[in-house]
């Protein structure tokens, strides 16, 4: 677990994961790699799993309000992310202009800030 947290750091986000999950499998009631794996996996831009992940942790912490705070963003985030897909499908435009460079750039910011709030 605490690898898990020194790779996030390091922003070493596929070696944060990898340990996330051995420590999932060795103490799988435990909320924190869970929502150790969430950041790294919202750091890759994997929304929707980091979402699963970190809602794993939410059971297993119900009371965290961090946690429960984290979701409410990271949702918010896919969320847009979803209606800006569907804009671009409308007007036909290339799959990789799914964003403006402003909302990109605002949602590496809070990738690298969350992923910080969960250790």
């Amino acid at each position: 677990m605490n690898l898990s947290l020194c790779y996030l750091k390091l922003s070493e986000y596929d070696n944060a994961l990898t340990f996330a999950r051995k420590a999932i499998e060795i103490k799988p009631r435990f909320s924190k790699p869970h929502a150790r794996a969430a950041a790294a996996l919202f750091a890759k831009r994997r929304i929707s799993q980091a979402l699963l992940n970190l809602r794993n942790a939410i059971q297993r912490a119900p009371n965290n309000g961090e946690y429960a705070r984290l979701y409410q963003e990271w949702e918010n985030i896919r969320q847009r992310q979803k209606q800006q897909l569907q804009t671009q499908n409308k007007e036909n435009e290339p799959s990789h202009c799914n964003q403006d460079d402003d909302s990109k750039e605002e949602d590496k910011q809070t990738a690298r800030k969350d992923h910080k709030d969960i250790v």
